[in-house]
Protein backbone atom coordinates (compact mmCIF):
# COMPACT_ATOMS: atom_id res chain seq x y z
CA UNK A 1 0.00 0.00 0.00
CA UNK A 2 1.41 3.39 -0.99
CA UNK A 3 0.51 6.65 0.76
CA UNK A 4 0.50 9.93 -1.08
CA UNK A 5 1.28 12.85 1.22
CA UNK A 6 -1.49 15.03 -0.25
CA UNK A 7 -4.04 12.26 0.41
CA UNK A 8 -2.79 11.51 3.92
CA UNK A 9 -3.02 15.09 5.21
CA UNK A 10 -6.86 15.28 5.31
CA UNK A 11 -7.02 11.82 6.91
CA UNK A 12 -4.50 12.82 9.59
CA UNK A 13 -6.36 16.08 10.29
CA UNK A 14 -9.67 14.23 10.65
CA UNK A 15 -8.08 11.68 12.97
CA UNK A 16 -6.62 14.44 15.18
CA UNK A 17 -9.96 16.26 15.36
CA UNK A 18 -11.75 13.02 16.24
CA UNK A 19 -9.17 12.21 18.94
CA UNK A 20 -9.44 15.68 20.43
CA UNK A 21 -13.22 15.39 20.59
CA UNK A 22 -13.13 11.88 22.03
CA UNK A 23 -10.31 12.24 24.56
CA UNK A 24 -10.07 15.97 25.06
CA UNK A 25 -7.00 17.81 23.89
CA UNK A 26 -5.00 16.68 26.93
CA UNK A 27 -5.05 13.17 25.45
CA UNK A 28 -3.16 14.27 22.35
CA UNK A 29 0.59 14.50 22.08
CA UNK A 30 2.03 17.99 22.61
CA UNK A 31 2.90 18.39 18.92
CA UNK A 32 -0.81 18.02 18.13
CA UNK A 33 -2.02 20.52 20.70
CA UNK A 34 -2.23 18.17 23.67
CA UNK A 35 -0.79 18.64 27.12
CA UNK A 36 2.76 17.37 26.97
CA UNK A 37 5.40 17.95 29.59
CA UNK A 38 5.11 21.72 29.26
CA UNK A 39 2.75 24.46 28.14
CA UNK A 40 4.33 27.52 26.52
CA UNK A 41 2.23 30.69 26.57
CA UNK A 42 3.31 33.58 24.34
CA UNK A 43 2.09 36.64 26.23
CA UNK A 44 3.11 39.33 23.72
CA UNK A 45 -0.47 40.39 23.00
CA UNK A 46 -1.91 39.28 26.34
CA UNK A 47 -2.08 41.17 29.60
CA UNK A 48 -4.16 38.51 31.32
CA UNK A 49 -4.81 34.90 30.37
CA UNK A 50 -5.65 31.51 31.87
CA UNK A 51 -3.99 28.10 31.86
CA UNK A 52 -4.88 24.67 33.20
CA UNK A 53 -2.30 21.95 33.80
CA UNK A 54 -1.89 18.71 35.69
CA UNK A 55 0.53 18.51 38.63
CA UNK A 56 4.25 18.16 37.85
CA UNK A 57 4.03 19.93 34.47
CA UNK A 58 5.97 22.97 33.29
CA UNK A 59 4.37 26.30 32.46
CA UNK A 60 6.54 28.64 30.40
CA UNK A 61 5.53 32.28 30.18
CA UNK A 62 7.24 33.76 27.13
CA UNK A 63 7.05 37.56 26.83
CA UNK A 64 8.82 40.64 25.53
CA UNK A 65 11.55 41.85 27.84
CA UNK A 66 10.41 45.29 29.09
CA UNK A 67 13.94 46.34 30.05
CA UNK A 68 14.37 47.78 26.52
CA UNK A 69 11.75 50.40 27.49
CA UNK A 70 13.49 51.35 30.73
CA UNK A 71 11.73 48.98 33.12
CA UNK A 72 13.21 46.42 35.48
CA UNK A 73 11.55 43.25 36.66
CA UNK A 74 10.14 43.64 40.17
CA UNK A 75 9.34 40.01 40.97
CA UNK A 76 6.55 37.51 40.52
CA UNK A 77 3.66 36.79 42.86
CA UNK A 78 2.02 33.35 43.09
CA UNK A 79 1.05 30.68 45.63
CA UNK A 80 4.18 28.55 46.24
CA UNK A 81 1.99 25.62 47.31
CA UNK A 82 0.53 25.43 43.78
CA UNK A 83 3.54 26.28 41.59
CA UNK A 84 7.28 26.73 41.85
CA UNK A 85 9.32 29.27 39.87
CA UNK A 86 12.18 27.25 38.35
CA UNK A 87 13.82 30.02 36.34
CA UNK A 88 13.36 33.53 35.01
CA UNK A 89 15.59 34.29 32.05
CA UNK A 90 15.67 37.57 30.14
CA UNK A 91 17.56 36.95 26.90
CA UNK A 92 17.71 38.61 23.50
CA UNK A 93 14.67 40.88 23.90
CA UNK A 94 12.59 38.04 25.38
CA UNK A 95 11.93 36.91 28.94
CA UNK A 96 10.85 33.41 29.94
CA UNK A 97 9.47 32.53 33.35
CA UNK A 98 9.41 28.77 33.88
CA UNK A 99 7.11 27.32 36.55
CA UNK A 100 6.54 23.74 37.74
CA UNK A 101 3.02 22.88 38.91
CA UNK A 102 2.97 21.13 42.28
CA UNK A 103 -0.50 20.12 43.46
CA UNK A 104 -4.16 20.75 42.59
CA UNK A 105 -5.42 24.24 43.28
CA UNK A 106 -5.58 27.70 41.77
CA UNK A 107 -3.27 30.70 41.85
CA UNK A 108 -2.72 33.89 39.92
CA UNK A 109 0.81 34.41 38.64
CA UNK A 110 1.60 38.11 38.47
CA UNK A 111 4.78 39.33 36.75
CA UNK A 112 5.65 42.80 38.01
CA UNK A 113 7.81 45.57 36.53
CA UNK A 114 8.79 49.10 37.52
CA UNK A 115 10.94 51.98 36.40
CA UNK A 116 14.11 52.28 38.49
CA UNK A 117 12.90 55.52 40.16
CA UNK A 118 9.42 54.14 41.00
CA UNK A 119 8.67 52.73 44.42
CA UNK A 120 5.48 50.83 43.51
CA UNK A 121 5.66 48.13 40.81
CA UNK A 122 3.11 47.72 38.02
CA UNK A 123 1.56 44.47 36.87
CA UNK A 124 3.08 43.49 33.52
CA UNK A 125 1.44 40.08 32.92
CA UNK A 126 -1.11 38.01 34.83
CA UNK A 127 -1.92 34.31 34.36
CA UNK A 128 -4.72 32.58 36.23
CA UNK A 129 -3.37 29.05 36.74
CA UNK A 130 -5.54 26.07 37.60
CA UNK A 131 -3.82 22.80 38.51
CA UNK A 132 -6.12 19.80 38.37
CA UNK A 133 -5.69 16.01 38.17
Amino acid sequence: MCWRSDAAAPLLAALLLFSCGLLGCAGLPSWAGGQGEELVLNLDREFETEAELKPDKRLVLDMRDPTAKGYVFAGTLFDPKIANLESFLPEGGRARAVFRTLKPGETVITVRIKRPADKVPDTYKRVKLKVAE
